[in-house]
């Protein structure tokens, strides 16, 4: 539908402060508490719920609704992403620019040649769960291999930063909400697996600290989409049925859910494997 000059205008700048919101406190998580949380967090609808949010409310429902059921089986290409990033940004002979350019190059074409397998393949609900499980499990297995390292500590980052951090997301989300109604509500299911938000936070973790810390961000993100994954696959049963204001809310609980069993699940293994390291020194 054609939206009056003034209300696309106000939501233009609704999805921008959103976007600017959901980055930089993404990014200060990372680079405060460490990148084990903000990994963690990328799980949660951030970019994804922005873009069900601002699609429904401009195309309705409907359209929300078979954009989330697609993206469940998308989120395969996010996992492409980040693990194709975290290899480049751990080669050692690559400097930070470098490893930054090549990295988001690489995971970029890997996140599109993979998007486009995902629209081929055209799998609905019952098939694109196990799918996109799987997914995550090889990544998860994948990234498992890759070392920890911790991130330097937290040193403030100047405005330059903030808005390259704002300029990245929003541009991001502006596109995949803007060509929306061109490309259909399956195209933009897959677009919202593109890690918008996850992005910006990446690359400044890498040019303000290192590929490696950069790598640790990306370490947590597999099984933390579920998260998102779980948010997409309540909307798409529940935006068309109770509204998108209840539904994102509701939705938001599925992703919130998933977020806190994973990681109590999560804590558990790391302290039964802590706890048999220390066993076997003794």
């Amino acid at each position: 539908m054609s939206l009056p000059p003034d209300v696309f205008n106000a939501l233009t700048a609704a999805k921008a402060v959103a976007s600017v919101c959901t980055v930089i406190g993404l990014s200060v998580v990372a680079e405060r508490v460490g990148p084990r949380l903000a990994g963690l967090l990328s799980g949660l609808p951030l970019g994804a719920g922005i873009v069900t949010a601002f699609t429904g409310y401009e195309l309705g429902a409907t359209f929300a609704a078979d954009a989330a059921a697609h993206s469940v089986p998308g989120f395969a290409t996010t996992v492409v992403y980040v693990y194709l990033y975290a290899l480049i940004a751990l080669r050692p002979n690559l400097g930070r620019f470098t490893g930054i350019s090549v990295g988001t190059l690489v995971a970029s074409a890997g996140y599109g040649v993979s998007a486009y397998l995902v629209r081929w393949l055209d799998l609905g609900i019952v098939a694109g769960v196990p799918f996109v499980l799987a997914s995550f499990a090889l990544g998860a297995w994948g990234m498992s291999k890759l070392p920890n390292l911790p991130l330097a500590p937290y040193r403030r980052l100047g405005f330059r930063v903030v808005l390259f951090r704002a300029t990245l997301a929003t541009a991001s989300i502006l596109i995949i909400t803007g060509v929306a109604a061109a490309v259909g509500p399956a195209w933009t299911g897959i677009l919202m697996a593109f890690p918008m938000t996850l992005l910006p936070l990446v690359v400044i973790i890498h040019l303000a600290y290192s590929g490696g810390a950069a790598a640790m961000v990306l370490k947590h993100v597999p099984l933390s989409l579920g998260g998102v994954t779980s948010y997409c696959l309540a909307g798409s049963y529940l935006f068309p049925a109770v509204g998108m204001i209840l539904g994102t809310i509701l939705s938001l609980g599925a992703a919130a859910l998933y977020l806190t069993l994973y990681s109590a699940l999560a804590r558990r293994v790391r302290t039964a494997r802590e706890a048999r390291a220390a066993g076997a020194k003794s």
